[in-house]
């Protein structure tokens, strides 16, 4: 398969490998549907769907016939351990081989286990993304003026221990030559955000802020942080 772009696209390894663009057979999806299908999942990878036991696990095993090669490992399982301190408990035991979602507060007691690596992903972002079906979303100004009031360099020294960077409009260092360093960072004034904020006609009308306290590390403190932040 070739894939040809009309520009250079920095993104496409990211969004070929996204879970929205995984290889599914057609038959088999349109014969089960949607809701079977994410029961007993059949994808292109290198391992395949056992078992799901919900709010416990789930279980895959390698594919002897994968394109690339029967993978290095038989069995992988995903346990759901919601609590930080039991999965750093489990990691110490050996009962796991990896652990994610760490708070940077607790990396130096990873360390002193001396049997981890400890690193960070590569290419990724907290994203906040606007609804703009509703109408005060719709004004652009009101979008502009909440984006001004964050200040993101407070959120990584008080969230993240300054391991956060504030990325230079959407964009990563991963990115090699594509990367443009001289694009500003998103900027914060709070004092312009209220100016494009009364401009914008809004008059205190209530807005749902939907957030999950487990896609994003320390993701509910930074939607609190914000919501704080806003009501300056």
């Amino acid at each position: 398969v070739r894939i040809v772009t009309k520009k250079p696209d920095s993104t496409i390894e990211m969004m070929l490998t996204f879970h929205a663009t995984s290889i599914v057979p057609k038959d088999y999806f349109e014969k089960v549907g949607f809701d079977a299908f994410g029961q007993k999942p059949i994808g292109a990878g290198p391992y395949r769907f056992v078992q799901s036991i919900d709010d416990d696990r789930v279980i895959l095993e390698a594919f002897p016939q994968y394109w690339q090669g029967k993978p290095p490992a038989d069995k992988l399982v995903f346990r759901e351990i919601p609590d930080l301190s039991a999965r750093i408990t489990a990691l110490a035991n050996g009962e796991v081989g990896i652990i994610n979602n760490v708070t940077p507060d607790q990396i130096p007691a990873i360390e002193t286990l001396g049997c981890c690596d400890v690193r960070s992903v590569m290419a990724n972002s907290q994203v906040l993304n606007y609804r703009t079906s509703n109408p005060v979303m719709a004004d652009k100004r009101f979008r502009q003026g909440l984006n001004l009031a964050i200040d993101r360099e407070l959120l990584s020294k008080a969230l993240w221990n300054g391991k956060a960077e504030v990325l230079h409009s959407h964009q990563y260092a991963e990115w090699g030559d594509l990367y443009n360093a001289e694009r500003p960072k998103f900027a914060y004034d709070p004092e312009r955000a209220r100016e494009l904020i009364a401009q914008s006609g809004y008059k205190g009308e209530e807005i749902d802020f939907i957030t999950s306290p487990v896609y994003y590390t320390n993701g509910l403190a930074a939607a609190e942080a914000i919501v704080s932040m806003w009501q300056k």
